[in-house]
């Protein structure tokens, strides 16, 4: 088996690349720039370039971890590349995969949803994005679907992981000064990129097509998870509460967004730990605590 990983480098790219390497299970990593020797260098955006990896190598799986993630870049300048990369490259990618026949994971966002339920969402509920980056993951997401069945789709929630940045890096650069204020009206579920591979693996291995959403177990506010990663890591700072109305982003947030993985797990045999298991884990393998 060969697999196409795009955004290899990124925190869920890393993640499936230390599984493949552990599994000794091939794999083709793709970046925008040379990381390694077996790098391909190349745009997702590029089609005639993509296409051409599959021309040229056995391909029997794409896995795609680009995407375009500053949420609120993507509401001014930025939207161009987060629908480029984000909705036009992942309808090129679904052509490519029907034309050859391969098997294509994709992931998605919470952001897909306006946060007015209360309730954890399900593969049900109807997306209303209140963002423009995510009305470009809902438009990924609706390209995959009509192009190509052959797809697994994880809509997933404030992922964390080994790689450049994620919440608790942004957290921590904030706590420099001693003090920080996180919204506690931001509630959903930190999501690890161990627990996205192996939901995503077992997946793919049964087969079992279609649209799912993932999310760590429990939910909980922004405010209650920097505090939770600032306990764990024995901050002496101060931590305050505020309302994310504070923070005055160019991008909506929703309020609530805590994705329901109870279809899933009925899919596959899958146990999927607490968000304070995971990110206590992630922390000791980080941070050495």
């Amino acid at each position: 088996m060969k697999i196409l990983l795009t955004g290899a480098y990124g925190q869920l790219g890393t993640e499936f690349r230390k599984f493949f390497e552990q599994n000794n299970i091939q794999y083709i990593p793709v970046s925008r720039t040379k990381r390694e020797n077996k790098t391909v260098a190349a745009d997702i955006t590029n089609q005639e370039k993509m296409e051409e990896i599959f021309r040229n190598e056995a391909i029997d799986l794409l896995i795609n971890c680009a995407a375009y993630n500053d949420v609120d870049k993507a509401e001014g300048e930025g939207f161009r590349n987060a629908w480029l990369t984000n909705t036009f490259a992942v309808s090129n990618l679904a052509l490519i995969c029907r034309k050859y026949n391969v098997p294509m994971i994709h992931f998605s966002t919470d952001y897909v949803f306006n946060g007015e339920k209360r309730t954890p969402y399900t593969e049900e509920d109807k997306p209303m994005p209140i963002c423009r980056y995510g009305w470009s993951k809902l438009g990924g997401e609706e390209f995959l679907r009509y192009i190509w069945e052959k797809h697994i789709c994880l809509r997933v929630s404030w992922v964390f992981g080994r790689g450049e940045t994620n919440f608790i890096k942004k957290l921590l650069k904030w706590c420099e000064n001693g003090t920080v204020k996180v919204a506690t009206d931001e509630i959903s579920s930190p999501t690890s990129t161990e627990t996205i591979v192996k939901a995503s693996w077992k997946l793919f291995k049964e087969k079992a097509f279609g649209l799912y959403h993932l999310s760590n177990e429990g939910e909980c506010s922004r405010y209650e998870y920097a505090k939770f990663v600032l306990k764990s890591l024995n901050w002496k700072g101060k931590l305050y509460k505020a309302k994310q109305s504070f923070f005055k982003l160019p991008a909506k947030r929703p309020n609530y967004s805590k994705l329901d993985p109870s279809n899933l797990k009925k899919v596959i045999n899958l146990e999927i730990p607490h968000w304070e298991e995971a990110v206590y884990t992630y922390l000791k393998e980080e941070y050495g605590i």
